[in-house]
């Protein structure tokens, strides 16, 4: 939801979007792949956050396909990126 500008105004934006349907009593299904939105969304009560889960096994990404109730709990692109010769670094500190 409106990539292409800063993270702050993604979220004032996004959650903004997200007040405004349930007001109207609207409901439906919003994708993202913005934790910090979906954790500000579901602090709120204003929706009920489902993910889908991946597990890596053996050095393979598993996908059960099935939507787990919360936030999704895997970072699959961390393994694609190491595949791909980037060494992951996990916060910034250990970049420093």
């Amino acid at each position: 939801m409106f990539k292409g500008t800063n993270s702050e105004d993604r979220h004032r934006g996004g959650f903004s979007l997200i007040k405004q349907l349930k007001d109207l009593n609207a409901f439906g299904i919003i994708s993202t792949h913005d934790l910090e939105l979906v954790k500000l969304a579901g602090r709120c009560h204003i929706v009920n956050n489902r993910s889908f889960n991946s597990e890596i096994q053996e050095g393979e990404m598993i996908f059960n396909y099935g939507l787990a109730e919360g936030i999704c709990n895997d970072f699959n692109a961390s393994e694609l990126m190491r595949r791909s010769g980037i060494n992951i670094i996990f916060t910034m500190e250990e970049g420093r």
